[in-house]
Order: structure tokens, then C-alpha cells, then sequence
């Protein structure tokens, strides 16, 4: 593994919650765990959900 591999940051991004809203504007993974994608994407399906429901509580 070369050096700027090895050096890179594991975290993509971080959680937002937007006070006014309640809505998640960003989140936080560490990559460096087996089966992340299948729990990223099954986390994305819920913060989905909750967007919409909390969208729908807003109008």
C-alpha cells in the first residue's frame, strides 16, 4: 500500500442535523469496517424516510 493510501482519512463526511428542519444534511462513515456499503445504503433508505415524513409534517 503507497504512502498516501495508507495515510488517508477512513472518515467521508460528517452528520448535520438542520435545526429548523430536523432534516440530515450530511453523514459520517468510516470505511474502514467489512459490509459498509450495504449498511450505508440501508441507512440512506432510513434517512430517506425520515426526510420525507419530516417533509410531510412541515407543509
Amino acid at each position: 500500500m503507497c504512502e498516501g493510501c495508507a495515510n488517508r482519512d477512513i472518515r467521508t463526511s460528517s452528520t448535520i442535523i438542520d435545526p429548523e428542519t430536523g432534516r440530515v444534511l450530511r453523514k459520517t462513515y468510516d470505511t474502514s469496517y467489512p459490509n459498509l456499503q450495504q449498511q450505508i445504503n440501508e441507512l440512506n433508505k432510513k434517512i430517506s424516510q425520515i426526510n420525507s415524513l419530516t417533509e410531510t409534517i412541515h407543509k
